[in-house]
């Protein structure tokens, strides 16, 4: 088991990654939290608000949550043995650093930016800041055939207009556009961007007294304005 928990480690830490004299691995809180839900499957459970002390720590343990399955059942059949622990060879459950982890999430933040935030680290990604640079396009497209898209025009009020002495009539089409992304949208990727670097500081926080078993929480942390020169 300690050579999985091991190779789980290293599957998100590069071997050449600096390490503190007693060799566990220095780790910001970004790494931390992709290390809890990405590498070790660690989950966020909705009820567990409920087990969480005025301290805001999880007062109970790993194993008596287990005790607490084991005592389930259906009375009218096998009263206290209802459930019964997989001993197979499947997935292990992940590690406890990995559901404290969890559970300083869960504590910290809200339910949503706490979903938010293991989802990203699950998928080792960032809130997406970088939109593409506005452009105008048009509004609408038509046609879908082996010769694309095109255009959505529209025909504008007909005019009359004088043209070497004649008297001419024309309907004008038009090809109504748009800018995008707008103003509002690329405010609002960055707004989402600054609201997971302060759940990722609130984490932090919570974090920091505890002393993981192969990391050691550093600083580090993500830019604060990627989309400006400098950071």
């Amino acid at each position: 088991m300690m050579e999985v928990r091991n190779a789980r480690v290293l599957h998100v830490v590069s071997p050449d990654a600096p390490r503190a004299p007693d060799g566990r691995v220095l780790i910001g809180v970004r790494g931390l939290l992709e290390w809890a839900f990405g590498a070790e499957c660690a989950s966020i459970d909705h009820n567990e608000v409920g087990r969480i002390g005025p301290d805001g720590f999880s007062h109970r343990s790993a194993t008596a949550n287990i005790c607490d399955m084991l005592a389930l059942g259906d009375p009218t059949v096998d009263p206290g043995r209802g459930v019964k622990v997989d001993a197979s060879g499947g997935r292990s459950l992940p590690h406890d650093d990995a559901e404290f982890i969890a559970t300083v999430v869960r504590a910290q933040l809200s339910w949503h930016d706490a979903v938010r935030v293991a989802e990203l680290a699950r998928a080792g990604m960032t809130p997406k800041w970088d939109l593409p640079p506005t452009r105008c396009q048009p509004r609408d497209w038509k046609g879908n055939n082996q010769h694309g898209q095109w255009a959505q025009t529209e025909a504008m009020v007909a005019i009359t207009y004088r043209d070497r002495g004649r008297l001419r009539r024309c309907t004008p089409v038009i090809c109504p556009v748009h800018y995008a992304p707008t103003a509002q949208q690329i405010g609002a990727a960055r707004r989402a961007y600054l609201q997971w670097l302060i759940n990722l500081s609130h984490v932090r926080v919570g974090l920091k007294p505890h002393e993981f078993k192969h990391f050691v929480l550093t600083d580090a942390f993500p830019v604060a304005r990627p989309w400006q020169k400098g950071g």
